[in-house]
């Protein structure tokens, strides 16, 4: 009896580390910078591997997160610094007129 309990908490704990282990490796997946991710789910889909999983043996399949949308064109740059130039709110309503419910929105979201 004692062999056995002792085999069974073996068992728990490797499976308690290969979560925590996996939960780490996911982990660094989600801080990487959003380039290197994108380089690294191109990567990974043009495998040979990945491709014959995903479309002959149908073990990989993509899911849609519910509320995520698709990238806009415009993509975000992290090296770009606030300009210290005055901003004049008028002058942006004023040339682009459907912005404005767009800053409502903003505007109400924030507080």
């Amino acid at each position: 009896m004692p062999a056995q309990k002792l085999t069974t908490r073996q068992r728990l704990s490797q499976v308690t580390r290969q979560k925590l282990m996996g939960r780490m490796k996911l982990g660094h997946l989600f801080a990487l910078p959003e380039e290197k991710f994108r380089e690294l789910v191109s990567e990974l889909e043009n495998d040979s591997l990945f491709k014959e999983l995903m479309q002959e043996w149908k073990v990989i399949s993509y899911k849609k997160f519910p509320g995520v949308r698709a990238p806009s064109s415009v993509q975000f740059d992290e090296k770009m610094v606030p300009s210290r130039q005055p901003f004049d709110l008028e002058a942006l309503l004023y040339k682009y007129p459907e912005s404005l419910p767009i800053l409502k929105k903003i505007g109400r979201t924030i507080g």
